[in-house]
């Protein structure tokens, strides 16, 4: 039974018990009026405890919903962030055989400078060793000796020229000194001049 049916029944009891009985009725007409703003009062507590709840249901749901929400962030970042880890280690280990190979390269390179500044340096060796022997060449050849005679520290040679022996010693004790470097002809030590 709701409570309009129920305020029904008491002004319909009301009026089949007390008929004649004024003081009754308004007793009674009096308590259905309590009890219809009583039940206005619950109503309208009901109606904003409903709202109330409605608000807070909505609340719960915009919470729930902003909850998924940051949980698929979070899912999104944590993945983004392994893939951007991932690129990053990728890249590092790039330039890192990117500096490998450009060590390598420039030891190559260096080697290579080496190898041409000592392919120069041959080639110049060549020249001087060429040009020592088109020298020897234009020379007249000896008699097959040069006699040196020693003249106070200076050697004067059989072929005209003269010779200073950097050190003290003799021209007998240089085994190195057998040809002449100027005619080409073997040394032979002469009697010291006078």
């Amino acid at each position: 039974m709701t409570p309009d049916e129920a305020i029904e029944q008491l002004h319909g009891m009301a009026a089949n018990e007390y008929p004649d009985d004024v003081a009754a009725v308004a007793v009674v007409r009096a308590e259905i009026e309590q009890l219809q703003a009583d039940l206005a009062t619950a109503r309208e507590t009901n109606r904003r405890l409903n709202r109330r709840f409605q608000e807070q249901e909505s609340q719960a749901r915009h919470y729930e919903r902003a909850t998924n929400i940051l949980r698929d962030v979070g899912h999104v970042a944590q993945s983004h962030h392994q893939r951007i880890t991932h690129w990053l280690d990728r890249l590092a280990d790039h330039v890192r055989e990117e500096e490998r190979k450009m060590r390598r390269e420039h030891e190559l390179s260096a080697a290579l400078h080496a190898r041409l500044d000592l392919s120069q340096r041959l080639v110049t060796a060549h020249a001087e060793i060429e040009s020592l022997r088109s020298e020897l060449d234009s020379r007249p050849v000896g008699r097959g000796v040069c006699v040196w005679r020693y003249d106070f520290g200076i050697y004067d040679t059989a072929c005209g020229e003269c010779f200073e022996l950097t050190n003290e010693d003799s021209l007998s004790q240089q085994p190195a000194m057998r040809w002449c470097p100027f005619c080409g002809s073997l040394i032979r030590e002469g009697a010291v001049k006078v």
